[in-house]
């Protein structure tokens, strides 16, 4: 089974580089060539991420019931509909179909993959075998980004989906060639397991994943009116670099290190540096920001499934990874509505300002779960 790994970076190179990497496209281009209005294109996105928390409860007992191959390929092949669907199709109805198809799609994959991952490391690897996993992600995620902004300058929307539809199938071909791997015990469909040990980091991943929303919801529409289209791709390819380069360093610092120091240090830094980009939103300082959130979004996930590959056996871990990573899902799926919706209202320098401020928040509630965290009598619910 460990050479299942090679077929897992090359999916999920593929299937980033092309759906993946679409993302902060999608609004763009229902807003400013479909002229959707601000509710129906922030929900597309916003239903692949909800829809994908939702089904959280029941990924466990899904990948139980037909295996961990078929999970795999089921949830690589929802990549490649969802892209597919914006060759040839432009109704509101049809994009809300694909986006919640992909978020079934991706729940699955991503409980399937992390436990697969889990199941095939070290103990003393797992921060590293997941930072590797994220790795391959982001340099498709890089690649594909500055490819499709090319392709989004020079050759429009239509060959940006196309683009982006062949390298989500690579992707979904890779997937055949995943082994069946082990059959855990049965379990009910709708099985799911939360525990009051990953309570912070359930925190941590809904807040950090609020930085992805602001890429994908906020940021996005801020560069294209402020600097020019050419120059999107250009800056939020910042935000897969450090998170690509983090994939691999994070992983090492945290396997050294612990979970809390690393989450403390980059909550803490992104709230600076948003509330910086807040005061004086330059170029240079849009870039530095964009960075921040990608290693924040990056860095607490990776924490997180170390915290269950230590604290967790085997048979739970699939139960584990749905419960903890839904939170991630509602916060970027919550994110691209509530943002949207902030937009209409508030100016982008106030909503940035409070962002930054809520990331300071997590960074206090996080360095005080780390003191709580030394064994003391009543304390261990915490850590």
């Amino acid at each position: 089974m460990k050479k299942d790994r090679y077929f897992l970076w090359s999916i999920f190179f593929f299937i980033f580089m092309g759906t993946g990497a679409i993302q902060p496209y999608v609004n763009i281009y229902l807003k400013n060539v479909l002229s959707f209005p601000s509710f129906k294109f922030s929900s597309i996105l916003a239903s692949v991420y909800l829809s994908m928390a939702i089904v959280r409860f029941a990924a466990p007992g899904v990948i139980n019931y037909i295996g961990i191959k078929k999970s795999i390929i089921a949830g690589s092949f929802s990549y490649f509909l969802f892209a597919f669907f914006f060759i040839i199709f432009k109704k509101y109805p049809l994009f809300l179909f694909a986006g919640i198809i992909w978020g079934i799609g991706a729940s699955i994959l991503w409980t399937a993959t992390l436990t697969l991952i889990l199941n095939i490391s070290e103990r003393e690897r797992f921060g590293i075998e997941n930072g590797i996993l994220r790795f391959f992600l982001h340099i498709g995620l890089i690649a594909g980004f500055l490819i499709l902004g090319e392709i989004f300058v020079y050759k429009g929307f239509f060959h940006l989906f196309i683009f982006a539809s062949i390298s989500a199938f690579c992707g979904f071909l890779s997937s055949l060639f995943i082994s069946e791997g082990k059959k855990e015990k049965k379990i009910s469909l709708l099985s799911f397991s939360f525990s009051k040990k990953l309570g912070i980091f359930a925190i941590g991943l809904f807040i950090g994943a609020i930085g992805y929303s602001v890429i994908l919801n906020l940021l996005n529409h801020f560069i294209v009116e402020n600097f020019g289209k050419s120059i999107l791709n250009k800056t939020i390819v910042f935000f897969y670099i450090s998170a690509g380069i983090l994939s691999i360093i994070g992983g090492k610092i945290i396997d050294k290190t612990g979970e809390y120091p690393t989450c403390i240090i980059f909550f803490l830094l992104s709230s600076l540096f948003l509330f910086l980009f807040s005061k004086f939103q330059n170029l240079f300082l849009t870039v530095i920001s964009t960075l921040s959130l990608g290693g924040l979004f990056q860095i607490v996930p990776i924490a997180a499934s170390v915290r269950i590959g230590k604290l967790f056996p085997e048979e739970e871990r699939s139960r584990k990874i749905a419960s903890l990573f839904l939170w991630r899902d509602f916060g970027i799926g919550s994110g691209i509505i509530f943002l949207g919706l902030l937009k209409i209202k508030f100016s982008y320098t106030l909503i940035f300002y409070s962002i930054s401020i809520l990331f300071f928040l997590v960074f206090l509630l996080f360095l005080f779960s780390w003191k709580l965290s030394s064994p003391k009598p009543g304390l261990s619910n915490w850590v």
